[in-house]
């Protein structure tokens, strides 16, 4: 089955557009000073960047297990035990389980528009799909911004809102057996 990607289209970024948007930009950058600078933008829109700070900050400081991940290349195997996730994307249509039809190559490549972006594979945690994932945004040491993003069965794709509360770290100890989680993600390997 060929599907197209659907674009950024909150954005009004199309294919057909995306070079004269980069182009405009590069021109628009001659007249006046623009930030944060679109390149940059673009740069740090890879999740391998994100992934590595992640990994680093829970095994030095957090001393927490982290999911391993690689960047998948056209014509890896697909496991059926990794969620596939492109870079500069954040929109839930670009994190495809295994269980999809969208789970393959032809795919993935044809979901290849932004320059830069690629496909990472990462192994599956069965809590996504039963209670979603929280990105918290931390200002000054302090959280100022959380995003629940969770799982929409009837339309097939992830819807994000934002949380008013949540647990600490701490209280999610309590809620997960932090002796289960550790023992499940620090043997795994993937590929």
């Amino acid at each position: 089955m060929k599907r197209i990607d659907r674009d950024n289209k909150d954005y009004s970024i199309y294919r057909n557009n995306l070079g004269a948007y980069l182009e405009g930009m590069k021109k628009l950058k001659k007249l006046t000073f623009v930030w944060p600078d679109f390149e940059h933008v673009n740069g740090i829109g890879s999740k391998c960047n994100l992934y590595h700070h992640l990994d680093m900050i829970a095994s030095s400081i957090t001393k927490t297990a982290r999911l391993p991940w690689k960047v998948a290349q056209p014509g890896d195997r697909l496991r059926l035990d990794a969620v596939m996730k492109r870079t500069h994307s954040d929109s839930g249509q670009h994190v495809i389980l295994s269980n999809t039809p969208l789970y393959n190559w032809e795919y993935f490549s044809n979901n290849m528009a932004i320059p830069g972006c690629q496909w990472i594979a990462q192994k599956y945690c069965h809590t996504l799909l039963n209670y979603g994932e929280w990105r918290v945004f931390i200002l000054g040491g302090s959280i100022f911004h959380v995003v629940h993003t969770i799982y929409n069965k009837s339309r097939r794709t992830w819807t994000g809102q934002e949380a008013t509360s949540w647990y600490t770290l701490d209280e999610l100890k309590c809620v997960f057996d932090h002796n289960l989680l550790h023992r499940l993600y620090s043997n795994v390997h993937i590929y």
